[in-house]
């Protein structure tokens, strides 16, 4: 086939027509509009990866953490709560002490506590004297002399047990190493034998042994009495099976010391 029989068929086969030298070349439509959504496509590309780098590039520094977000209230919203200490309990000290007797001035305390001064010359304040089968007389003459006592008397010598008692208004505290302390005036002839002891009670009973017609003190631990630390109440009874023919005795100056 020449040259020109090969061109007449290609054209009619709707080949591109091919020239040499200034003659143009002719392509099919189809292929052309390919090359051009092509190279629309690339330009689409690279626009965006200019316009949003992040979205492709990843950062070469990590991002910053976000702030943290506390799950807490706000401080507003939070009750202010304050801490108070509940008011400690002082431990039990027992009843007070009785009041002193007198200053050196000779003033007198009076309170609604009993006085250390149970008997001088007259009854304490907040004290008071009773007999069981005895006759008590609180400002009595002792004999030969000038001094008033309690003068106590056998009212029923056929009564075995007979005392004294020396109550408290209220009871008092007893101090560390605290002593009682009394005298006595033995009765005629054969003097007088007591037991003394306190309430509540505690170790029981002392016995004082006063020679007739004369004073003598005593002095006692209140510890050898009790093991409490209060006191209402001082008991004298008489020792009768010790001494049973008691028929008159005196008491003064009985104090609580210490």
């Amino acid at each position: 086939m020449d040259q020109g029989a090969g061109y007449a068929t290609g054209r009619a086969a709707g080949l591109p027509e091919v020239g040499d030298g200034a003659q143009h070349r002719r392509r099919a439509p189809g292929v052309t509009g390919h090359r051009l959504g092509l190279g629309a496509l690339l330009a689409g590309i690279a626009a965006a990866t200019v316009a949003i780098p992040p979205l492709i590039t990843p950062d070469r520094e990590p991002a910053a953490a976000p702030p943290a977000t506390s799950l807490a209230p706000p401080a507003a919203l939070v009750p202010a709560v304050t801490a108070v200490a509940s008011p400690s309990r002082s431990p039990s000290s027992g009843p007070a002490r009785c009041v002193p007797a007198a200053a050196q001035d000779g003033t007198v305390e009076v309170t609604r506590r009993p006085s250390c001064a149970v008997y001088a010359g007259s009854m304490g304040n907040g004290w008071t004297v009773t007999g069981d089968g005895m006759k008590v007389l609180p400002a009595a003459v002792v004999p030969d002399t000038k001094e008033a006592a309690i003068r106590v008397e056998r009212a029923r010598p056929a009564v075995p047990a007979t005392s004294v008692a020396l109550a408290a208004k209220t009871a008092i505290g007893i101090a560390p190493g605290g002593r009682l302390t009394l005298r006595i005036w033995g009765g005629r002839e054969f003097g007088t034998v007591v037991k003394l002891s306190v309430r509540p009670a505690g170790h029981g009973s002392v016995t004082l042994t006063a020679p007739a017609d004369r004073w003598t003190t005593f002095t006692v631990k209140l510890s050898e009495l009790t093991s409490g630390t209060s006191l209402a109440r001082i008991d004298l009874a008489i020792a009768a099976d010790q001494l049973p023919n008691v028929n008159r005795f005196f008491l003064d100056d009985i104090a609580i010391l210490g």
